[in-house]
């Protein structure tokens, strides 16, 4: 069962985050700064080539193809500035379509008036409903709900991000390919150009 992440290691994280915006290095095994370009090769190239305003979050999107199966579609999308004024959306809605027709719809933003967030997952289907939030999960069918608030749950991101580095130090390669990526990115530039 997956834990939170500790105090210390998000502190790490941010420390980290703001080594890579002044520097373009993240701290290495022993803390001297590293390229980031070095830990993946040509990533800082890739980036630049590949996605022009790289502000759309990926979660929502990867994890409807992943839970789909299918390639899918941005079929209308809507973005916002106007909560910070700044160059980076603080709201994105994106509609997507997969091959066969499964409907998802990926709201992100980042108008929360604190730390934290008020994130929530849901996956509708014909029979029930599956809704995370709040650090519990609810199962809504027609027989009612199932809550079930023992369960501890973690964001996917830290999820996958854990995951990724637990495999990195074993030698493995990640469970996430850059070619998952390069999916969710043809999504991104779809819903930048279906915003207009």
């Amino acid at each position: 069962m997956s834990k939170a992440i500790p105090k210390e290691c998000m502190t790490l994280l941010k420390e980290a985050s703001e080594m890579f915006s002044e520097t373009g290095c993240v701290p290495g095994i022993d803390g001297v700064e590293v390229p980031a370009e070095t830990i993946v090769p040509d990533a800082m190239e890739y980036i630049a080539e590949t996605i022009d305003d790289p502000n759309l979050g990926p979660h929502g999107l990867d994890m409807f193809l992943h839970l789909t199966g299918e390639e899918a579609q941005v079929t209308g999308a809507q973005l916002s500035r106007r909560a910070h004024e700044r160059p980076v959306e603080d709201y994105a809605s994106v509609m997507l379509r997969s091959a066969s027709g499964i409907l998802g719809t990926v709201e992100v933003g980042n108008g929360f008036p604190r730390d934290g967030t008020d994130g929530e997952w849901k996956i509708a289907g014909r029979d029930a409903i599956l809704t995370m939030k709040d650090g519990s999960m609810k199962l809504a069918t027609a027989d009612g709900d199932e809550i079930l608030p023992s369960v501890t749950v973690t964001s996917p991101y830290f999820t996958a991000v854990r995951d990724a580095l637990d495999r990195w130090q074993r030698g493995e390669e990640p469970r996430v390919s850059v070619h998952d990526c390069a999916r969710v990115v043809r999504l991104i530039d779809q819903a930048y150009e279906r915003a207009g």
